[in-house]
């Protein structure tokens, strides 16, 4: 797997604990007398980000986006990524407190973490990379019967009991009553309250960003070229082989199609790779 010891240790500093660190010194200062702390989206996507478990799985998507997108990502990158996905673009303290009922919802869910860290593009090429790996883009069984089950249920209490209860999110879900909402009149805010529920599940799961069969095969492969261990790459040059043999059609194994749009002329030509 990949090793991710640079980026877990500096989100560690980051949300570290500790007196002698000043981002949590100033977390713990703008809570003092701070009429809004118990409802302020950034403070607890501060808290949620305290979390080890989505630290490591932030490092992993990050790594991801490096590999799957060829770029290069320096630190500066990072500490604004980390900004991006604490506070939102839009975010006004004034109207944070004026702001109520369904309104307040619909400005706290998408400012949350799971929101702001999927949500929105073109903040940066980093952000626009992990837009990409979006769990909401996949289609799986499981996926699309929790969406059916969701939208069509009449109380999703249990859901964001299931999804918050332990959770600063929680507290602010219940008591501004997100059920009853999504109860009499708001489509919109039950649809962001599913895009959270999908996304927080995702982000607090251990083994969620674990490569997937096809992404650790990659991963090998490619150390395997870089570290110049090619034997180990037969298999990989027998699937290019079938590939480009199978790409328009085949007369045997030295002959390929390089044309198939034509139904009454094929032609062939002789094809010999050779591996590495």
């Amino acid at each position: 797997g990949i090793e991710t010891d640079y980026l877990d240790q500096l989100l560690s500093r980051i949300f570290d604990k500790s007196s002698k660190n000043p981002f949590y010194q100033a977390y713990c200062q703008s809570g003092d007398g701070c009429p809004n702390r118990k409802r302020c989206p950034i403070r607890h996507n501060f808290e949620m980000l305290s979390d080890k478990t989505i630290q490591s799985n932030i490092s992993k998507i990050i790594c991801e986006v490096i590999i799957k997108d060829k770029s290069m990502v320096s630190t500066r990158e990072v500490f604004n990524l980390i900004y991006d996905i604490l506070v939102h673009p839009a975010f006004n303290r004034n109207d944070l407190c004026e702001t109520v009922d369904s309104n307040f919802l619909n400005m706290y869910i998408q400012y949350s973490l799971p929101m702001l860290i999927y949500d929105y593009r073109d903040r940066s090429a980093l952000i626009d990379g992990i837009h990409k790996l979006d769990i909401l883009k996949e289609r799986t069984q499981a996926l699309d019967e929790f969406a059916i089950q969701f939208n069509v249920a009449e109380n999703i209490e249990p859901v964001i009991q299931k999804y918050t209860s332990d959770t600063p999110y929680g507290e602010v879900l219940f008591d501004y009553g997100l059920n009853c909402h999504t109860k009499t009149k708001s489509k919109e805010l039950k649809s962001k309250a599913f895009r959270m529920m999908t996304r927080l599940q995702r982000l607090r799961d251990k083994n969620a960003f674990d490569s997937s069969p096809v992404y650790s095969l990659y991963l090998k492969n490619l150390y395997w070229y870089n570290s110049g261990q090619k034997e180990k790459l037969y298999d990989l040059y027998q699937l290019v082989s079938r590939c480009v043999f199978d790409w328009k059609g085949k007369l045997d194994d030295r002959h390929i199609c390089i044309n198939n749009e034509d139904d009454t002329v094929l032609l062939y030509e002789r094809l010999e790779i050779t591996p590495y």
